[in-house]
């Protein structure tokens, strides 16, 4: 269950430290990917030009690992800010949505040593 507070306080500074914690690195992640493409593109038409050849496998792997990334955090970003909205009784997300949501979490430890 979560913590809860008794302070009005932090029925404000909660939701600003998820948001910082849960959303900021998945603006960072969406961010640095989309940047790192454009340079992988950047340098396949310049090794095209010499007569070279870039793969694949560099964005795909961008791409994988920043998916990964984010889809693996989103029910715990969602569990942390509708936590302390949901009435404490509540089994099914409190007990079932945290433990997949945590679960969740885990692919992307997995994800980025298979990747």
């Amino acid at each position: 269950y979560m913590y809860a507070f008794s302070d009005k306080i932090w029925k404000l500074l909660i939701p600003i430290v998820f948001g910082i914690m849960g959303i900021l690195p998945i603006i960072v992640i969406v961010t640095t990917s989309i940047l790192l493409i454009k340079h992988l593109i950047d340098a396949r038409k310049v090794a095209k030009k010499s007569g070279g050849k870039i793969r694949w496998q560099g964005m795909a792997t961008v791409l994988l690992a920043g998916s990964v990334f984010i889809f693996s955090s989103i029910p715990l970003t969602v569990y942390n800010y509708s936590a302390m909205y949901v009435d404490r009784g509540h089994r099914i997300f409190h007990v079932y949505f945290f433990r997949v949501a945590y679960s969740l979490a885990y692919i992307n430890v997995i994800g980025n040593v298979f990747i």
